[in-house]
């Protein structure tokens, strides 16, 4: 059941029992109850449908809020409930479109990253990324508590580089959808894409990454 028909149902009950307003403000709860939070529904709709070729698993949607469609909280939410996730990528000027200018048109996802959180009560938690960069914890396996310290971590199979970490320079305080501040664009609400390798010469994404693959450019604009 859409937002929209929940909000239009509760109003009417609030308008037609107003004789009766416990039983109405309790219809209307339950009511809720059953629709789900239509703030969350809404923000699930602008994410657009599926990318075309890409089943519904843990590659899925990478660079999107995770927890958004995995909170567990309402009837309907994705499997599995997940307490954190998020996408790691690498940078790469090079991969750069000639008719894109944002950052995301650079980033490729970056696999086999170690990421690590130290939350408030002193766990420790190591997640590592999968083919599409995509990270998730469980929420099955532990809730963290609040606020962590996070980081990411890549080793160089071959051992001849030597580790790469990048730590993030803030706590994270209340949100376990890691793309809620990291998202596609730098800006205002935004600390752009968490990247492995970013504002560093292509040659070490080239090294570390070899057959990373540049994505898809759009087509360039009619003249």
């Amino acid at each position: 059941m859409s937002a929209r028909v929940c909000e239009r149902m509760v109003r009417s009950i609030s308008i037609y029992n107003l004789g009766r307003l416990a039983s109405v403000w309790l219809s209307a709860a339950l009511l809720l109850v059953a629709c789900g939070d239509p703030v969350p529904e809404e923000k699930i709709a602008d994410l657009g449908p599926e990318a075309p070729g890409v089943p519904v698993s843990a590659l899925h949607r990478p660079g999107q809020p995770c927890v958004l469609c995995h909170a567990g909280k309402w009837p309907g939410d994705a499997e599995p409930t997940l307490a954190l996730g998020g996408t790691v990528y690498v940078y790469n000027p090079n991969f750069r479109c000639d008719n894109d200018e944002t950052v995301a048109a650079a980033s490729v996802p970056a696999a086999n990253v170690e990421v690590h959180v130290q939350d408030a009560a002193g766990r420790r938690i190591t997640m590592l990324t999968n083919a599409a960069g995509n990270f998730m914890l469980k929420s099955s396996e532990g809730e963290p508590t609040y606020p962590f310290w996070t980081k990411i971590r890549y080793k160089d199979p071959s051992g001849v580089m030597p580790p790469v970490d990048v730590a993030m320079n803030t706590h994270v305080f209340r949100d376990g959808s890691c793309a809620t501040c990291h998202q596609n664009t730098l800006g205002a609400e935004s600390a752009g894409p968490i990247h492995l390798v970013k504002d560093q010469s292509s040659e070490l994404a080239l090294t570390l990454f070899p057959n990373a693959t540049p994505p898809a450019c759009p087509p360039a604009p009619a003249q």
